[in-house]
């Protein structure tokens, strides 16, 4: 029972993701919220075939969510994630996911990841130079949020999106928010970039 307010609508007939796709588009939708192909690693966000096609043609934010998130114990939302690289598209997803912040009541924490440098003495200088350099991205986005918001940020080093989906399952985050990659359609989130890797091993619900 999902409560007063919800109305259930069937699809036309033919393929699902294009049918959906217009719905969205006809009802103005904010958000579509898939669930992953029930084929991959539990814990896991697995985009299945409806998923995949609807990714690359939806008209609004896609939410994601893992393998059997159902069957997780229901818990309260604790503490909301970004990934925050700077762009354009990452202002839009920390307005976003600022905004949810705020209404939830819960804490904001942004995730920067720079490339992993190679280890031993001769790299320290330059190492504390970069994450300098890349601290700077983060407390940049700090700065476009209310103050009344409790945000901090962190700085990663190695596989952007692992390094990322690691610490945010780490630091228990309910929901992760990143922008897609460029002005396109969502396709682009697939095809490269954090986005699309994030599918691959986010272990909490992504949105797009």
């Amino acid at each position: 029972n999902l409560g007063d307010g919800t109305d259930t609508e069937l699809v036309e007939p033919g393929p699902p993701a294009p049918g959906l796709s217009r719905l969205a588009a006809e009802r103005h939708a904010s958000m579509l919220v898939l669930g992953s192909s029930h084929r991959g690693t539990v814990g896991t966000i697995v985009p299945g075939g409806v998923a995949s096609h609807l990714l690359g043609r939806a008209p609004c934010t896609i939410a994601v969510a893992p393998v059997k998130y159902a069957k997780r114990a229901q818990a309260s939302v604790c503490r909301l994630g970004v990934a925050y690289d700077g762009t354009s598209e990452a202002d839009l997803a920390l307005a976003e996911a600022a905004g949810a912040a705020t209404r939830l009541g819960v804490p904001l924490r942004l995730y920067h990841a720079m490339h992993e440098i190679p280890k031993g003495r001769a790299w320290d200088t330059y190492r504390r130079f970069m994450r300098d350099f890349a601290q700077g991205i983060p407390n940049a986005g700090l700065k476009q949020l209310p103050p009344e918001l409790d945000a901090t940020s962190t700085v990663l080093e190695g596989d952007v999106a692992e390094v990322i989906a690691e610490a945010a399952n780490r630091d228990d985050v309910s929901l992760l928010y990143v922008g897609s990659r460029g002005y396109g359609p969502l396709r682009e989130a697939l095809v490269g970039g954090v986005a699309g890797a994030l599918l691959q091993c986010a272990r909490c619900p992504l949105v797009i």
